[in-house]
């Protein structure tokens, strides 16, 4: 492993007032859940592969510079949530393991740990980017599944 680039891990924590199974079926949905993403502006899933994803994501740099940037996923459902692979390219790479679990009735808590590994340098702006647009999405989900639209 090179001394250049560092791993770093945080954990993310919803409550979602909603039933258990609503919250996983959603999580199973990944290009819903990415939708509700503020970064990723394009999600296509392999035709051959219905694990693989084409991401692009957008986001502003450092001094105002607006980029996109393409990468690929690899999500996994598991029966209490779902795990997310990427590779963001510049060495940059992500692993999000997403759970959920009822803690009363209609109450289900989401927690999110994710792992970032990237060169150094980029640790500090890779993690307010993910801290940014993970917590935000966290919050869209529960409004989303809280407040469903009239049947």
């Amino acid at each position: 492993m090179s001394p250049f680039f560092r791993s770093h891990q945080v954990s993310y924590t919803k409550q979602i007032n909603a039933p258990l199974e609503t919250v996983l079926a959603f999580l199973h949905d990944p290009p819903a859940l990415m939708g509700l993403s503020p970064v990723i502006v394009n999600v296509v899933v392999d035709p051959k592969d219905p694990t693989k994803y084409t991401i692009q994501d957008t986001f502003v740099m450092p001094f105002g510079y607006r980029t996109t940037i393409t990468y690929t996923a690899k999500i996994t459902l598991h029966d209490d949530g779902m795990r997310a692979e990427s590779a963001a390219g510049a060495g940059t790479r992500t692993v999000v393991r997403t759970t959920v679990r009822a803690i009363s009735e209609g109450v289900t808590e989401v927690v999110e740990v994710t792992t970032m590994h990237c060169f150094f340098l980029f640790l500090p702006f890779v993690r307010g980017v993910i801290d940014k647009a993970h917590n935000e999405t966290l919050d869209r989900l529960a409004v989303k599944l809280e407040n469903p639209p009239p049947a």
